[in-house]
């Protein structure tokens, strides 16, 4: 089995890549930095933050893998930044943050369904949502709506390929540097951070290697699941 992962620099994706790699599969990893070191693992330096950066991105991790038994493809990537109401926002920087938690999402899955579906194996996808993304929060304008164009996108290639396993999946609360950040926000543009200071102070946070672990578990046993949305709290066999 080969999976291509889609934001495997640090957090879940990395803990990911680790996790299937030590299950057995091969790799292809699209991130701006490489901190994934195994025989069987290759690396494409993306920022996924700039749309030019996009073409051909999956053509090689695409074909390398044909002798492989199935294929899965993960979109991992997410900002949270720019946080603040609307109004008093950069364009630039809003510009960049749906270009990574939605557009770079679409195109690439785009990509991986032009290349893969003619190879006739099988093929799944695996998009890390949040529950931001069925939830307004003040301060997250671009990221809940981000994350809420993602859901439907899921939606949409589960309704067009019912051939293949498509995942809208919900982490839950990972112990990452995003979290850490949040905790930083000053309160009158995030007005929610001592719920998340709460959060840690609590021992609410799962380490990332957990939630890869159930990740992982649903990537090897697509047919167990058979709902569009997976909470990853509720996987218990991982």
């Amino acid at each position: 089995m080969h999976c291509i992962i889609a934001g495997c620099g640090e957090g879940l994706g990395k803990a990911l890549g680790e996790k299937v790699l030590e299950e057995g599969f091969s790799v292809s990893g699209l991130s701006r930095k490489q901190s994934i070191i195994h025989p069987r693992y290759k690396h494409t330096n993306a920022d996924l933050s700039i749309p030019g950066n996009l073409a051909g991105l999956l053509e090689e991790p695409c074909s390398s893998a044909k002798g492989q038994q199935g294929i899965t493809f993960v979109y991992n990537a997410g900002v949270v930044r720019p946080i603040g109401r609307m109004g008093t926002l950069s364009s630039a920087e809003l510009i960049s943050a749906y270009q990574v938690n939605l557009v770079s999402a679409s195109v690439l899955a785009n990509e991986f369904l032009r290349l893969v579906k003619p190879q006739g194996r099988p093929m799944h996808i695996v998009f890390v949502g949040s529950g931001a993304a069925f939830h307004p929060t003040i301060g997250w304008s671009s990221y809940c709506s981000g994350k809420a164009g993602l859901a439907m996108l899921a939606s949409v290639i589960r309704e067009e390929n019912p051939e293949m396993s498509t995942f809208l999946v919900d982490p839950g609360l990972i112990d990452t540097e995003m979290q850490a950040d949040l905790r930083k926000e000053a309160k009158d543009s995030f007005p929610q951070v001592d719920k998340f200071i709460g959060f840690q102070k609590d021992g609410k946070l799962n380490s990332p290697e957990v939630v890869a672990a159930k990740l992982a578990y649903l990537i090897k046993n697509p047919g167990t699941f058979d709902k569009l949305l997976v909470k990853l709290s509720e996987i218990s066999e991982a």
